[in-house]
């Protein structure tokens, strides 16, 4: 029997996925904290509702609000994931119904383009949160092939010195 080999290159695989979800996860919040920043003005809310996706529901909003001069509208498709069960995905649709009013954040050099903040974006910190899970566990299966390998290598010296004093 050959021992595993315990090298390590996935485990830098690894720290290369957690270090590119990193800097995804970094340019999300830099960009919503910009955003955050844009004048806001009062807006209406069109629409709330919601599709599967994965292991939650992916939430999205149509909104109608005045930027210079005309009536606009928007769409934001909110972070997929947030909503884990079908009471908190209706609580936020109840808490953004048909009418309701919401502060919507306009891009001064672009007032077509929009963004609200709807209580359901968490910064895209879980890509970030994603890959450093599987990184721990690539470390952890690391871990395991070395001390696998190193038993296999202990148990073939046990079993050649058994075979010599026979």
């Amino acid at each position: 029997m050959r021992p595993v080999p315990a090298d390590g290159s996935f485990v830098l695989i690894a720290a290369a996925a957690t270090l590119a979800c990193a800097a995804f996860a970094w340019n999300e919040h830099r960009l919503i904290e910009a955003k955050s920043h844009w004048p806001k003005t009062p807006g209406v809310i069109g629409r709330a509702g919601a599709e599967p996706f994965l292991l939650g529901y992916r939430p999205s909003l149509e909104y109608a609000y005045v930027a210079g001069g005309q009536r606009r509208a928007g769409q934001q498709v909110l972070r997929p994931g947030w909503f884990g069960s079908k009471q908190a995905l209706d609580g936020f649709i109840t808490r953004h119904a048909i009418g309701a009013a919401i502060d919507v954040h306009v891009d001064p050099s672009d007032p077509g383009s929009s963004w609200v903040s709807a209580g359901a974006d968490y910064s895209g910190w879980w890509p970030f949160s994603s890959a450093l899970g599987v990184f721990l566990a690539s470390i952890c299966l690391l871990l395991t092939l070395a001390f696998a390998t190193a038993y296999v290598a202990k148990k073939r010296e046990l079993e050649k010195l058994a075979r010599r004093r026979r």
